[in-house]
Order: structure tokens, then C-alpha cells, then sequence
């Protein structure tokens, strides 16, 4: 009931946007049903042990009191509560902890004169007894103690008594949404569609896909259409499409009138290709909120000739300088261009210590040195080149697989003083 009456409840919370939605009506003829074949419910005999069957839902909690006889189930009472915006926020197992605390508050008189069996898949009674569960699974699981409750994990349910309860309150797993963005671009020297498909764990995969000579309202279909067919074959099922054409979208929800046959061709192949989701919903958004498609589209429309391809998008590394950068940030290297620029500062024992050190180093060039014996003296590098030079040895040209301790005495010196 908490199911069926939910859209109900949503719509008095908002007296002042009163609509009656398809929605309304749907839960409406729903409710009609439900109240014209309602269960005959049954009485316990004392001593009978009765058993609790409780399901949740992403805004409602329900259960119910049953009774086995001749391995039949009959029901003795309902009980249901739409949860509040905090309560539904509650992880999957504490929502049935929570069914259960409310069942036993409503139904007390049953639970104190009688066994209770509940039935349920989840580790209710693992997550009651844990010592380091939350405040609230501690309270609850206090106010449980007072009641001769056991626990059964929930098989197939024998019998038809519950089989509407179950199927009604079971939840069906929700696919999560993709998301796709789309957009097209006919130019003089060609046409392009910009596709930028992002799965529900956030991962984005970006297309520039060249069009024959189409026009720009064609350019934005096709850029919709393969859209879809992109995030089908990624094994979308659930997609939210984001387009700035406000034809299209007007068209596709039937707002706008279809003139040619060419674009009756595309609405249709449009609304195709929708049916294939189990759900797919289409919104506008401004131009400057769709650049990224954009560019790609630009690309697609620009490129001639071109076969399918790959195109990686590096981003530079900081050249390293010959000479030493005078607007760098301070780094370790700093004191010692000072020190040897003639220029004091600190203390007497620190400007003692800072000329004990600098008798290792030069400076030629303007690039600071250590001396090494027994090697070849080493380039003391900044925060900028050190990055560069670690990617060089790791990733680039002079990526090798040798050992940690090979890799820092040949590229980097056993001696050198420095951030790495």
C-alpha cells in the first residue's frame, strides 16, 4: 500500500504544483485493484509459531505476519511505512533491521506471545550482534532482545498466499544510467558527429566520426543516432542524451512538425533505435555547455580522406632549460645559486653550514654541479626537470627494466642531493 499510494503523497506535499501526472492515474487504477481483491487474513492459535517475511525498497519498507498450516502460508497482517528522506538513505541491510524495529512495534502483542521465525536473504542477525555496528543497529538491536526471535535465510516461498506480496515487494535490480552527448557539424568541407559516451562508474569514451555530405539538421541526427548505437553495443540499457539542436529534440518528442520525407526517415530511425533501451530520456542544453561534442564534431567534418584511427592526446612535459630558470620556484638548488652569487643571508652557524656544503657543487653555465671521484660529475636537476627525467627513465626513450638501484646510480648518480 505504501508502494501504490507513494505518488499520492507526493503530490499533497506539493499543494501549490497540484498536477495529475500519467503517473497519478497509473498508481490510481492500481490502488482501485489492490482494494477490490484484498487477502482474507487468518488468526493465530496460541503457542504457534509465526514467521515474518520483510522486503525494502528505495522509499518504502514492508512486511508481513504469516502462519503456516499444512505447509500452506496464510497472512495475518500487513504492515508498511514510506520512509522519510534520512530513513531512505539507510544502507540495504539497516533498512531491514528497520522493518523489522517497526514491524515489532506495531505487531508487539503478536511477538510477545509467540515464536518468531523471520525470513530474509540479507545477515540480519550477523549485523545485529556485531559489536562494532552503528548507534542506531545498536539500539535496535537491544529493543530486539526482549522478543523470542529466530532467524531463517529466505528460500522459495511454498504456496500462493504470499506470491503478490513478494513479487510486489521484491526489489528489481535499477541499471544505472549512461550518459551521452551529442552534436553535429556540416561544414563546406564536410560533415562530422561529436560523441562523447560516459558510463555510470564515470569512465568517458569521446568519438569524431566523419559524415558524408549531409545537411547541419541530418549532421545532428546522425550524431543522435550513432550515439545510441555506440552506448547499445557498450551494453547500455538505461541512457540519458544530451544534444544542443533544439530541432531534434522537439521533433523526437513530438512538438515540432516533420516536413520531408529525409527527416521523417530520421525521426523514425531515431525512435528505433530508442526502443532498443529499456529506458532513454532526452534533454537539451545550451551550445556552450556542449563544446567538448562540439570540437570532436569539428574534427569528424574537417578530416579528408581519413580512415578509421586512434588519435591520442599527450600533454607537453616542461622543457628543460640549458640554462638556469631565473622566475623557477625556490627549491633546494636555491641556497647555493645564492652562495655562490656572493649574496649572505641567515644566521652565522647556517652561512657556516651552507659553505661547508656548497665545496661540493659549481656552478657552470649557470647549472648547478656536484662533484663526484669516481664518477662523472652530476646535473643537480629542479622539481620540473626531476619529473621530466623519472618519466624519460619510466615511460620514455630511456625506459628500461632494470632494477630500482641500477636505475638511480645510471640516470640520476648515487651522490646527487636533490627532491627526487
Amino acid at each position: 500500500m505504501a508502494d501504490k499510494s507513494l505518488p499520492f503523497f507526493k503530490i499533497l506535499r506539493k499543494t501549490a504544483q497540484f498536477e495529475w501526472t500519467n503517473e497519478c492515474q497509473l498508481a490510481f487504477d492500481a490502488l482501485k485493484r489492490s482494494l477490490t481483491c484484498l487477502p482474507i487474513l487468518s488468526t493465530p492459535e496460541k503457542g504457534e509459531t509465526l514467521f515474518v517475511y520483510l522486503s525494502v525498497d528505495d522509499e518504502s519498507i514492508s512486511s508481513v505476519l504469516f502462519k503456516e498450516v499444512n505447509n500452506q502460508q496464510k497472512p495475518i497482517y500487513y504492515t508498511s511505512k514510506i520512509l522519510t528522506t534520512s530513513e531512505s538513505k539507510y544502507s540495504e541491510v539497516e533498512k531491514i533491521a528497520y522493518a523489522l524495529v517497526l514491524t515489532t512495534r506495531r505487531l508487539r502483542p503478536y511477538f510477545l506471545s509467540h515464536t518468531m521465525v523471520i525470513r530474509t536473504s540479507l545477515p540480519l542477525r550477523q549485523t545485529l550482534g556485531q559489536p562494532t555496528a552503528s548507534g542506531r543497529i545498536v539500539k535496535w538491536a537491544i529493543e530486539l532482545g526482549q522478543y523470542e526471535i529466530q532467524y531463517q535465510p529466505r528460500t522459495s516461498v511454498k504456496g500462493q498466499a504470499l506470491v503478490d506480496f513478494i513479487r510486489e515487494t521484491t526489489r528489481i535490480p535499477i541499471e544505472k544510467e549512461w550518459k551521452i552527448y551529442v552534436d553535429g557539424s556540416s561544414t563546406a568541407t564536410g560533415a562530422g558527429a561529436g560523441i562523447i559516451v560516459i558510463d555510470p562508474t564515470g569512465t568517458e569514451v569521446e568519438f569524431a566520426v566523419k559524415l558524408p555530405r549531409v545537411s547541419n539538421n541530418e549532421a545532428e541526427y546522425e550524431a543522435f543516432i550513432r550515439g545510441m548505437e555506440i552506448a547499445h553495443e557498450l551494453g547500455a540499457r538505461v541512457v540519458r542524451i544530451y544534444s544542443d539542436s533544439q530541432l531534434v529534440i522537439h521533433q523526437l518528442e513530438g512538438d515540432y512538425e516533420v516536413k520531408n520525407d529525409r527527416m521523417k526517415g530520421y525521426v523514425n530511425k531515431a525512435r528505433a533505435v530508442q526502443e532498443t533501451f529499456e529506458a532513454c530520456t532526452v534533454h537539451q542544453l545550451p551550445r556552450s555547455d556542449n563544446q567538448r561534442a562540439d570540437f570532436l564534431a569539428k574534427i569528424g567534418s574537417s578530416v579528408v580522406d581519413c580512415v578509421e584511427r586512434k588519435i591520442t592526446i599527450l600533454i607537453a612535459p616542461t622543457p628543460m632549460q640549458g640554462v638556469m630558470m631565473i622566475d623557477e620556484e625556490s627549491d633546494w638548488r636555491t641556497p647555493l645559486f645564492k652562495y655562490f652569487r656572493g649574496e649572505r643571508f641567515g644566521t652565522k652557524r647556517e652561512q657556516h653550514r651552507l659553505a661547508y656544503k656548497a665545496r661540493h657543487f659549481y656552478v657552470r653555465h649557470e647549472i648547478l654541479y656536484k662533484r663526484n671521484f669516481t664518477t662523472v660529475d652530476a646535473r643537480c636537476l629542479g622539481k620540473q626537470e626531476v619529473k621530466h627525467v623519472l618519466d624519460e627513465v619510466h615511460r620514455g626513450g630511456c625506459g628500461e627494466h632494470g632494477g630500482a638501484r641500477a636505475l638511480i646510480q645510471k640516470y640520476i648518480g648515487p651522490d646527487t642531493i636533490g627532491p627526487v
